[in-house]
């Protein structure tokens, strides 16, 4: 077959880039240079990810759909969250929700509640109850004919402390700021800048000492091109599918709570659509 298509001298690309995988084993590989020992065998990476990093009005849809059903998901799992109940429970409310909304195996659901949780990132949910004056942070994702949605929302169990919602309002207003930034021409630290300066302007700085990036690129897989981070040059684009998310707690201890929102964004020709419409307040 390779023969036949003239490529057994020819020049073969395959997916070596950055996040990318060519599905087979190194013996597989192997074995398939070995085979074609007079082609040539190039990275096409960076090829398919200018590719990629574009999406097609199509594509756009498909994400489209997958937000509005992680949108229902998280509707139909914080309307029925208690004391007591499990971060495993809420999290069967969710994905249940999910594959009824896609009629697809759902994506992905990380949750963390409580001072145990509060200094952690990506992380399942636990056999562990909610308790009153928990904050929850809740990170899904559908997956909708292989497009993914991925962003998340907090809450509290009952009413939160004064300091929980000082640091939510620094929270929700760097991840607003950095939805509001995103239109087509401008480099994407504008959006890390405009986060990172609001955390600034509530008194954050001691509790993000390490925070150089703010949001990824999304499509056929959860975290895809663009980084969204201090310095990065890149130019936002019509097409482009973009998360916002500024992470951060409460240094040193992380009693407080952890605080994360993230949306969906498409940069359009004339600013932005957001895909992640259930509330943050």
């Amino acid at each position: 077959a390779c023969e036949s298509l003239g490529v057994d001298k020819g020049t073969i690309g395959l997916e070596l880039g950055y996040g990318q995988r060519i599905a087979m084993s190194q013996d597989d590989f192997k074995v398939l240079t070995n085979n074609l020992s007079g082609a040539t065998f190039v990275d096409a990476g960076t090829l398919l990810w200018d590719l990629r990093i574009i999406k097609s009005p199509r594509e756009v849809d498909m994400l489209r759909k997958a937000c509005d059903a992680t949108d229902k998901a998280f509707e139909k799992g914080f309307s029925a969250i208690r004391p007591g109940m499990t971060e495993r429970e809420l999290g069967g409310i969710i994905m249940s929700e999910l594959a009824l909304q896609t009629d697809e195996l759902p994506g992905f659901i990380m949750v963390r509640s409580g001072p145990m949780k509060y200094g952690m990132v990506n992380v399942a949910p636990f056999e562990k109850p909610l308790n009153p004056g928990d904050l929850i942070v809740v990170d899904v994702g559908a997956n909708y004919n292989y497009y993914w949605s991925d962003f998340m929302r907090m809450a509290s169990v009952g009413e939160p402390s004064a300091e929980q919602k000082r640091f939510f309002a620094a929270e929700l207003a760097s991840q607003q700021a950095g939805v509001d930034a995103i239109k087509p021409g401008i480099p994407l630290h504008d959006i890390f800048d405009a986060c990172y300066d609001k955390l600034m302007e509530h008194g954050m700085k001691e509790h993000v000492p390490g925070l150089e990036r703010v949001g990824h690129g999304l499509g056929l897989d959860v975290h895809e091109p663009p980084s969204i981070g201090k310095g990065i040059e890149v130019i936002a684009q019509p097409g482009m599918i973009l998360t916002v998310e500024p992470i951060f707690w409460d240094r040193p201890n992380h009693l407080i709570g952890n605080f994360a929102i993230e949306d969906v964004i498409a940069v359009t020709e004339t600013g932005q659509e957001l895909l992640s419409k259930f509330p943050k307040q």
